[in-house]
């Protein structure tokens, strides 16, 4: 039931123009392969750069710790 409703969650976000990624390196680590993502979820080769990216077109990080 839970992870049903993350789906949902994630659904909304990205029918609401949220984009929601995961770091495949972070993925491998964890031995999660890239297809076992929700197809709503943007797979990005390295969370790090694309944080940058973001940062570089002003977005701001939001601390998770």
């Amino acid at each position: 039931p839970a992870k049903k409703k993350v789906h949902e969650w994630v659904r909304s976000y990205k029918a609401r123009g949220i984009v929601v990624e995961q770091c495949l390196i972070a993925a491998g680590l964890q031995r999660i392969a890239p297809e076992d993502f929700i197809p709503e979820i943007d797979v990005v080769e390295n969370g790090y750069i694309s944080m940058i990216g973001y940062q570089a077109k002003g977005y701001s990080q939001v601390p998770m710790d």
